[in-house]
């Protein structure tokens, strides 16, 4: 009987995931910038939080978190595929 915490293939949730964190490494690099640039430091709420260290926190954290989703969404998209460099397996 197989694990419940494991998939077909022998993989549990966390190997899973870390797979797929590694495979879209390269798209978060390239859009991480734009991200931070355009949208991140402009946002009103995070330029009020007066704790630098919290303040780096919280932009380190939404950074990477959208910059995956961005990523993700872009693998499922024809064209935008080659700007995430995700391969489906």
């Amino acid at each position: 009987m197989p694990s419940p915490n494991k998939t077909p293939s022998g993989e549990g949730g966390i190997t899973r995931f870390i797979n797929r964190l590694s495979s879209i490494t390269f798209g978060i690099y390239l859009t991480h910038i734009l991200i931070m640039r355009y949208w991140l430091w402009k946002t009103e709420w995070i330029q009020q939080i007066s704790n630098y260290q919290l303040q780096t926190l919280v932009i380190a954290l939404l950074t990477l978190s959208l910059s995956a989703i961005a990523c993700l969404i872009f693998s499922r998209l024809p064209l935008l595929n080659t700007l995430s460099a995700y391969k489906h397996r």
